[in-house]
């Protein structure tokens, strides 16, 4: 897929920060679902006020869903079609809810993402 935009300027004219908007575009592009830690390996914070924020933000514009899963633990579902729309992917299979063992592996996809990521930001800094 290839876009004749970036999609995250799009995304931070709905409120959004830069990097707010670049970890959505990915959770949209990837998985529709997240983990608050995932966002916080994305930002490189462990803990704070930074993911809370997003989290606010995004659940005030109904753009998340919440789902519970454990003991004050959450999985957040990106549901908004107006954020697919935004990131060219207005028909995305994402945003429909998906069962536990397929949250669970579109979990697995972000984390991989994430790891593919740092893997790239980790070479272009040695070279």
């Amino acid at each position: 897929m290839t876009l004749n935009y970036d999609p995250v300027p799009v995304l931070e004219s709905v409120g959004y920060t830069e990097r707010e908007a670049a970890f959505l575009y990915l959770v949209a592009l990837h998985s529709g679902y997240f983990l608050r830690r995932q966002y916080g390996r994305f930002i490189q914070r462990e803990r704070g006020a930074i993911a809370e924020q997003l989290l606010r933000k995004s659940l005030a514009l109904g753009h998340l869903q919440r789902i519970a899963c454990g003991q004050t633990r959450f999985v957040y579902h990106l549901t908004s079609r107006e954020m697919y729309s935004a990131v060219g992917l207005p028909a995305s299979q994402h945003r429909r809810l998906k069962g536990d063992a397929q949250i669970k592996c579109r979990l697995m996809v972000l984390d991989f993402v994430l790891d593919q990521a740092q893997l790239f930001h980790a070479d272009s800094r040695s070279e």
